[in-house]
């Protein structure tokens, strides 16, 4: 067991710790700590996603520290949100919390401002409600997602308020978030923290939905592809779909103009 340091060498490690941290952040809650579940749609509004973050359990270690949530933490936030409803002023919809696939602002589910989004703040944990538009594809698609349990974690994005740090004698560091204006919250494909490339690569999946391309399918037509063997009367859907998924590609740049050759030209000419 470490020696237990001085005081002002514990602060120190806190602050150098402190250092690290981006003012906005995100946190995941895996599967085991929370809850993410479809909730059946009633009287015909639905179907809804539903999202826990617990307060006073310990998460992972990460950057040299662990943390833990004290219950209110997001009251203030919440409250804040509540009364951006309805509101004809701009710039009180940013203090609303905004539901998001993967944290992509691309694929909103709901927001405070218009009540599909929906919390219930108790002293054990948060709870998220968001209510899909069953009218919507892509909605329809996340549901599915959830309900086949391809997605089960959550992650939130956050600024701190106010924090709490504490110096053990075993040489670990606790962070207490005591207050925190929450921003979006959102279920998640890859439980990963920011800093890894997996949450990326998820989107590959609302990218090919959004081309109207079927992963599955695409994937059994590639490996016949590639032995040769792609059925006669499926050629025209592949190359309807690689011509859709060349649509996402950029323009190709304009040749560069080489000035200089273009000049020798000209005098030859004269």
């Amino acid at each position: 067991m470490p020696n237990k340091p001085k005081t002002a060498d514990g602060q120190q490690i806190i602050e150098a710790l402190r250092k690290k941290l981006p003012e906005r952040e995100r946190r995941v809650v895996p599967a085991e700590a929370g809850t993410v579940e479809l909730r059946a749609a009633v009287d015909g509004v639905g179907p809804k996603i539903g999202m826990t973050i617990p307060y006073d359990t310990d998460s992972v270690e990460m950057y040299g520290f662990t943390e833990r949530i004290a219950p209110g933490a997001f009251a203030r936030s919440i409250k804040n949100g509540r009364s951006s409803r309805r509101s004809q002023d701009v710039v009180a919809l940013w203090r609303d919390v905004v539901a998001l696939w993967n944290h992509d602002p691309s694929w909103v589910l709901g927001r405070q401002a218009n009540d599909s989004l929906t919390f219930t703040d108790g002293e054990k944990q948060l709870d998220a409600v968001v209510t899909l538009d069953g009218d919507d594809a892509m909605h329809r698609h996340f549901a599915r997602r959830i309900e086949r349990r391809d997605v089960q974690g959550s992650s939130f994005g956050f600024e701190t308020v106010k924090d709490q740090w504490e110096y053990h004698d075993d040489g670990t560091v606790t962070r207490t978030l005591i207050e925190v204006k929450m921003f979006d919250i959102s279920p998640v494909t890859y439980p990963a923290y920011p800093d890894s490339g997996a949450e990326q690569r998820s989107l590959i999946d609302v990218a090919t939905i959004r081309a109207g391309v079927d992963l599955g399918d695409l994937a059994d037509l590639l490996a016949a592809a590639v032995a040769g063997k792609v059925p006669l009367e499926r050629r025209a859907a592949l190359a309807g779909w690689v011509d859709r998924l060349g649509g996402f590609l950029p323009p190709m740049p304009a040749p560069a103009i080489d000035w200089g050759r273009r000049l020798a030209l000209r005098e030859r000419h004269l």
